[in-house]
């Protein structure tokens, strides 16, 4: 029979141990808890096995957000689509460097938010990212963004904004609808992008993107290197009286000219092997300035619902 001093010691060196490992459980959970507590404005979800993403959790009425670099040991690295959407009283985001990416709609009709550090590491800036954000009067996109895609920046009263030297992606109606911004800036060292005083184009000057709808100059003389100018390049552009088509230009994107409240004239210097296609003026009382010969020598004819003009080759 065994030593009843000897069955009386296991018995309390095995509560011990029991004790010790349900204690180191409930550190771990408590550590757990607390992570959440710390961040208890935001939702997280697991990407994948190794990485999450990040959007508001059911409170919608924080005022700050603080993106953390890690979640959970993982790291935290895109902000979700809609994640921070109708988030009226939000007023300061910072995100994190490990974040690459912000959804589409992210911030949409954020209307209190005007402060956003974006890292150093986000790479791609969804659509409609920012869309909406009406307090928003500036913004600086890191270096490290290659990428922004249709409305990303749109709609917000930001007066200039500086596309860094890795962008290799601007969607042409990036920066929709801002109708305070005077200027765009270009790195030098961009091989896709330039900027010739404030206005943005193709690195070759072929294509010119956007003309700042907030400049105060009344007249603009497209330049000869263009080609192509975009959808909605002139849009919104309320300064505006005269624009000047250069003699290589050979098309204009829809809505090129939408809502330019004070454009009366656009004057096109030659339009041979040139055709306008359906670019919707929408401005009433617009001349088209184009000589006699060149109307007839081309067929231009005008079309008064939508103020659409075209040539007939």
């Amino acid at each position: 029979m065994k030593n009843p001093l000897v069955i009386f010691l296991c018995l309390i060196f095995a509560f011990v141990f029991v004790s010790c490992d349900s204690s180191q459980v409930t550190t771990e959970d408590s550590e757990i808890l607390e992570n959440d507590n710390s961040t208890s404005d935001l939702e997280f979800v697991l990407l994948n096995d190794n990485e999450y993403g990040v959007k508001c959790g059911e409170n919608k009425k924080l005022e700050t957000a603080v993106i953390p670099e890690t979640y959970n040991g993982k790291p935290v690295i895109a902000i979700m689509d809609r994640g921070f959407d109708n988030c009226t009283s939000l007023k300061s985001i910072t995100i994190s460097n490990n974040v690459k990416s912000i959804g589409d709609s992210a911030f949409g009709t954020c209307i209190n938010l005007t402060s956003v550090d974006m890292g150093n590491s986000v790479t791609s800036i969804g659509c409609y990212a920012f869309t909406g954000c009406v307090s928003l009067t500036s913004i600086t996109i890191p270096s490290s963004v290659t990428e922004i895609k249709e409305y990303g920046i749109s709609a917000i009263p930001i007066t200039s904004i500086e596309i860094g030297s890795n962008a290799t992606n601007i969607a042409f109606e990036a920066f929709s609808g801002c109708n305070n911004l005077t200027n765009i800036t270009v790195h030098k060292d961009n091989p896709n992008y330039k900027s010739i005083d404030g206005v943005f184009y193709t690195k070759d000057g072929s294509t010119l993107i956007q003309y700042p709808a907030g400049k105060k100059e009344d007249s603009f003389i497209v330049p000869d290197s263009v080609e192509q100018i975009y959808s909605t390049a002139f849009a919104c552009s309320k300064s505006l009286k005269e624009v000047s088509v250069g003699k290589n230009v050979k098309s204009i994107g829809s809505y090129a000219f939408r809502d330019c409240d004070s454009l009366e004239n656009v004057i096109f210097d030659n339009i041979n092997n040139w055709c306008l296609t359906y670019s919707y003026l929408e401005t009433s009382g617009i001349e088209i300035d184009v000589s006699e010969s060149e109307r007839n020598a081309r067929n231009i004819r005008g079309q008064s619902s939508g103020a659409i003009w075209r040539c007939d080759l």
